[in-house]
């Protein structure tokens, strides 16, 4: 469970924060709000209380319940062969249909078919996890496709207009947060603070917003990929930010969500680099009191970082 988020984990990006996602991963996943020796992450698999130290024996701690093998996840559906093994769990189950529900499904029944054959080693058990997220690691698609973007003219002129175009977007649908999406859903899943997560949420929806907006924008023919691979870019982090801020409801979704947060912003930093080539070719500048700015040096401040990342990738 842990290692997912290092085999799912992109480059870091130099640009997320005070916390970076193995920060948050390492916090969340060591999280125990009622002191139990069982983590947060774990109760909701158990369907235990993780904030009731004994919600599962009265009197014994949730952590000395599972190790003794007095509770069992709940499966919805059970196998004959599992049937001897799985108990009724009081407390706080994760919800129906979540990622975690299904998780701990697929998991946990492997994992109890595999023990009955002997005592599994540490090898073994990784190669089960291994095996159950590969189920779950599924990749959403594009949001658009190639026939979605819409071309008008080529050249420098073009390029001006599509600046101004996309700029407009981007402010339209820009938040100015306090924090970052990482920092509030730090906050909301390791710091307690209830907004945190409904904060992460709105930035979540606004990356959504813009990418769905950046397809409606003309683009200069030359442009056109690059430009769907920036509305997608956009879309893709939305819907991991979201992801990230549904610990409260499936901690698994957001943990894989975490292990794939900084890959999901690269990628907005290098389509946006894809850019810049464009621009240049055609010998495109936009100073800073002109409309289009914003948006261009976006792409020249994001081709820059995507030079600095490789190279540090190399060494």
């Amino acid at each position: 469970m842990v290692g997912v988020s290092y085999w799912l984990s992109g480059p870091l990006l130099p640009t997320v924060g005070a916390e970076s996602a193995d920060d948050l991963l390492r916090a969340y996943v060591a999280k125990d709000t009622d002191n139990d020796g069982l983590s947060d992450w774990q109760e909701a698999l158990y369907g235990s209380d993780p904030k009731d130290p004994s919600s599962i024996v009265d009197g014994m701690r949730d952590a000395d319940a599972v190790a003794q093998g007095l509770v069992k996840p709940r499966f919805e559906t059970q196998s004959p062969a599992t049937n001897d093994a799985i108990q009724d769990v009081p407390g706080v189950d994760a919800k129906e249909g979540t990622l975690t529900d299904r998780f701990a499904k697929t998991f946990l029944q492997n994992y109890l078919q595999a023990q009955r054959a002997g005592s599994l080693s540490n090898e073994q058990k990784q190669a089960l996890v291994a095996s159950a997220l590969s189920e779950f690691d599924s990749v959403r698609p594009d949001e658009f496709s190639y026939s979605d973007v819409k071309t008008s003219g080529s050249g420098a002129p073009a390029l001006l207009s599509y600046a101004k175009a996309a700029e407009s977007v981007l402010l339209a649908n820009a938040l100015h947060p306090e924090k970052n999406e990482l920092e509030y859903v730090f906050d909301g899943a390791i710091n307690g603070d209830a907004d945190g997560l409904v904060q992460a949420n709105k930035i979540g929806e606004a990356h959504e917003a813009i990418g769905r907006a950046l397809i409606t924008v003309s683009v200069p023919a030359e442009a056109r990929y690059a430009h769907l691979r920036l509305a997608n870019a956009f879309v893709r982090a939305g819907e991991t930010i979201k992801d990230m801020a549904s610990f409260d409801t499936d901690p698994f979704l957001a943990l894989l969500a975490v292990g794939k947060y900084e890959a999901s912003k690269r990628e907005i930093v290098d389509a946006y680099a894809a850019l810049y080539p464009f621009f240049k070719a055609q010998g495109v500048t936009i100073s800073t009191s002109e409309p289009g700015y914003f948006f261009y040096n976006g792409a020249v401040r994001s081709q820059a970082l995507q030079t600095a990342l490789k190279e540090a990738e190399t060494q």
